[in-house]
């Protein structure tokens, strides 16, 4: 039976993430201050500042639909809350690098990308990238999905179970539950260092919550030399 995907990837159609057994989400304030949301059109989902103060890293599809940006600068915009503070800038979308324009045709392990914000936001530390994570390693994931509605970000402690090699670089297969809003989320290691990028799903049962299977699983993209270098490119 074929696997569902979710966003870009093998040519399946977006859908929401999975549910894994057990859940074990919480909601906290203050410990991932750099971690945001970020709307862009139709688009929403979860960013990071990483590297500086003026740059996010996301999914892709958070950022591109199927024509393209999915707005102008004007239309996408990216938010934090630090110390009660709502903070938000512009995203100049004439400075965007991603591994796809076209994630829902490319495979999903292009769905990244890195923008400038229009203006830095200052008060917070950004993340810095860390280096690819390996089976049987820690891991959190780290959403904004919530911080419109509660002020928090959602986190989940769990941990990687195996990585899969694809055209655009290496998937991290995970038992993380997920859901609509978590795209562009980082897998944090223990050092608070971001890893990879939660980009969706692979399931033959998406409507039930499972335990993590090789049929039942959220995957991120790790982490790549690409990602670094526009990061880099970005940052100055």
């Amino acid at each position: 039976m074929a696997l569902l995907a979710a966003a870009a990837s093998l040519g399946a159609s977006p859908a929401r993430a999975v549910l894994m057994e057990p859940d074990r989400r919480v909601e906290s304030s203050g410990l991932h201050s750099a971690t945001g949301h970020v709307s862009c059109g139709s688009g929403s989902g979860t960013a990071q500042l990483v590297g500086s103060g003026g740059t996010i890293v996301t999914a892709a599809h958070v950022l591109f639909g199927r024509n393209g940006l999915r707005a102008d600068s004007r239309n996408c915009r990216f938010e934090i809350i630090v110390d009660g503070a709502r903070l938000t800038a512009p995203i100049d979308v004439t400075r965007v690098r991603a591994g796809t324009s076209d994630p829902y045709k490319a495979h999903a392990s292009h769905d990244w990308a890195v923008a400038r914000l229009a203006a830095p936001l200052r008060g917070v530390a950004p993340y810095n990238l860390g280096a690819m994570p390996s089976p049987g390693q820690s891991v959190t994931l780290v959403s904004g999905r919530t911080l419109g509605q509660t002020g928090s970000v959602m986190r989940e402690s769990c941990q990687v179970r195996a990585l899969r090699r694809a055209e655009g670089g290496n998937e991290v297969m995970i038992d993380c539950s997920a859901q609509a809003g978590d795209s562009g989320a980082a897998l944090f290691d223990r050092a608070g260092r971001v890893t990879a990028v939660y980009v969706g799903f692979r399931s033959t049962a998406p409507q039930l919550r499972q335990s993590f299977s090789t049929e039942h699983y959220n995957f991120a993209v790790a982490v790549s030399a690409s990602m670094r270098a526009a990061l880099a490119e970005l940052s100055q």
